[in-house]
């Protein structure tokens, strides 16, 4: 009993001890804001979007993403991965517990007689014994191994649970920008189409007057090559809104999840053009999951260390048995037959060949290699956040410019048509201007693709961590 209330009192002093270095939030230096900034507020608080591709208020946009986030495979292989981090965990917190189990055994033995333990003169050297009870045995934490584990075993699942929430992000994007860019493709068609039905009725009346002779052929030629170039637009949109809507099937996790008649009926690109509000680098970062899973990364590694260090000192594990042991089993349940220890087994490294020494040079490498790692995380997420930032406005000014341009072509093909109505340009001019206003009009519709890929580039990068301008 003296011996047990002094381990007891030395696990008391000794609780505390862990050895290893502890981890500390890293902070690397941030620019106080980001560069460029037409479209952007400075140092907003907010709270960020759920749902950020909400922005391009589009319903079946909506649907698709959160189908898409339901089913995806690869999404759920990363929660497999929380649930597989989730139960190392339980195993390791279970470390830091006394471990106990029934047991029950029956042997039948026989004594040799050359034994010293055994009588000379017996003619029975068999016998049998039965042995029913519990064993007990819990590793006295002095100096912190399976506590450090444990720590490294909730950053692991911290880490996992980061790339979860990044590899959402990245579906919902990738979902997203597919959708842009069939709508897109959707629209184009109906461009190329009208443009098609154009060119034909310019063919038609520049035939009838080459016949004529009321024009030379040469233009025929080109009208004629220009519509067999709207022909071939035509078969390539045709065949990438094929593997498009293939690609959406795959994102969203099963076969047939898009089905051509839930789109073909609207052709109208999903359209964000207002400002957008955005908080401090250093703030916003902290919402990208990578750098979160990064930094846990980092965190496991260094509670590792301390796990190879624990290896240099004692462990002292406590040891019990309780039960019943006899050579029949109608005298096993007796006093008599009652048997039980208790004590402390200690454990001291004396000579490894420095393998411990290496292991723990190999947790601090880690350890710094993890460090590295989250370093250039960072960096690389400022990097792609302005440069998402430039794109975007980049973006953004294109588009203001096709849309001016596109609007200046229609107006010109009403200066055309009211000069064909009061006789001074003809048909043929007023066609010959149409086509030129569908040129424009596919450069916006492929201006607003970019605009709208641009901005879930930025909200990807910044996690989704921006909102709207009230």
């Amino acid at each position: 009993m003296k011996i047990l209330m002094c381990i007891f009192g030395l696990t008391g002093i000794l609780s505390a001890c862990t050895v290893g270095p502890s981890h500390s939030p890293q902070v690397l230096p941030t620019p106080n804001d980001w560069k460029g900034g037409a479209y952007i507020i400075q140092n907003q608080e907010q709270n960020r979007p759920a749902q950020w591709w909400t922005l391009f208020n589009d319903s079946l946009l909506n649907h698709f993403v959160e189908k898409a986030l339901r089913n995806n495979h690869n999404l759920g292989i990363a929660q497999a991965r929380i649930s597989e981090a989730r139960a190392l965990r339980g195993e390791s917190l279970a470390d830091q517990l006394p471990n106990v189990a029934a047991k029950a055994q029956a042997t039948r033995i026989r004594t040799s007689r050359n034994d010293l333990g055994a009588d000379a003169f017996s003619t029975n050297l068999s016998g049998n014994r039965y042995q029913i009870g519990f064993d007990a045995a819990w590793e006295l934490d002095f100096f912190g191994k399976n506590r450090r584990a444990t720590e490294a075993a909730n950053a692991d699942l911290a880490a996992q649970e980061a790339d979860f929430e990044a590899l959402r992000i990245t579906l919902a994007a990738e979902v997203t920008r597919n959708y842009l860019e069939l709508k897109g493709l959707q629209t184009r068609r109906n461009i190329t189409k009208k443009s098609l039905n154009g060119l034909q009725q310019l063919a038609k009346l520049t035939e009838l007057k080459s016949d004529l002779g009321l024009i030379h052929i040469t233009p025929l030629t080109r009208i004629q090559a220009e519509l067999k170039i709207r022909e071939a637009d035509l078969y390539t949109l045709n065949a990438e809104i094929e593997q498009n809507i293939h690609r959406f099937n795959i994102l969203i996790g099963h076969k047939n999840a898009v089905q051509m008649d839930q789109l073909q009926d609207k052709a109208v690109i999903p359209f964000y053009d207002n400002q957008l509000q955005i908080t401090v680098p250093a703030k916003l970062l902290r919402h990208r999951p990578d750098i979160i899973a990064s930094e846990q990364e980092l965190a496991a590694a260094t509670a590792r260390i301390g796990v190879a260090t624990a290896d240099l000192y004692p462990r002292l594990t406590l040891l019990g048995q309780a039960g019943y042991l006899s050579s029949s089993t109608g005298e096993l349940i007796q006093k008599n037959s009652l048997l039980g220890l208790v004590g402390p087994e200690i454990y001291l490294p004396l000579f490894n060949g420095g393998r411990i020494r290496a292991q723990i040079a190999a947790a601090d490498a880690r350890a710094q290699q993890a460090l590295l790692r989250f370093e250039q995380t960072m960096l690389s997420a400022l990097q792609e956040t302005e440069s998402a930032l430039s794109a975007w406005q980049g973006a953004q000014q294109q588009g203001e410019a096709h849309q001016a341009a596109f609007h200046l072509s229609e107006k010109n093909v009403e200066i055309v048509k009211q000069r064909h109505e009061r006789g001074l340009d003809s048909f043929i001019e007023v066609l010959d201007t149409q086509q030129f206003r569908y040129i424009t009009e596919d450069q916006y519709a492929t201006s607003k693709v970019a605009s709208g890929i641009a901005l879930i580039a930025l909200l990807k990068a910044t996690a989704g961590a921006i909102g709207a301008v009230d």
